[in-house]
């Protein structure tokens, strides 16, 4: 017998554990062979359920769609608010006088190599040729 507080498994109660008493692998109980309930679902299966299962399929597809592109949204949403924050929050001198820096990149070629400049952003170094090029 489990011990109050506790669920089978032993692991003590979690707040957000309301469903403890289904487990993952829960299946509902099939009605006895020639019972009335064993013939209305065998009606079920061979007129309604395919287009039932069909219907509802489609409905959860679109519904799935709709929610990974409200989440796409949401992302592109926080990355344009971090954009904006961090735009904002940089440090352009007393006057904002490097402002014009801002999106800005020079590149200049020395001893083999392309060094790209942008401030506020990156450096980097490409050797001449090359189609990679290293963060410094």
């Amino acid at each position: 017998q489990a011990s109050e507080g506790k669920s089978e498994s032993g692991a003590g109660d979690q707040a957000g554990d309301d469903d403890d008493e289904f487990e993952d692998n829960w299946k509902p109980r099939k009605p006895p062979q020639g019972s009335l309930q064993y013939y209305l679902n065998q009606a079920w299966d061979a007129t309604v359920g395919p287009w039932y299962d069909e219907y509802f399929k489609s409905d959860f597809e679109k519904t799935a769609k709709l929610l990974e592109q409200a989440k796409q949204r949401q992302a592109d949403s926080e990355v344009t608010a971090k954009q904006i924050r961090d735009h904002f929050t940089r440090d352009y001198g007393q006057k904002k006088q490097y402002y014009s820096l801002f999106n800005q990149c020079f590149e200049e070629p020395i001893q083999g190599y392309t060094y790209t400049f942008c401030p506020y952003d990156k450096v980097s170094q490409q050797a001449l040729g090359a189609k990679t090029s290293f963060l410094i």
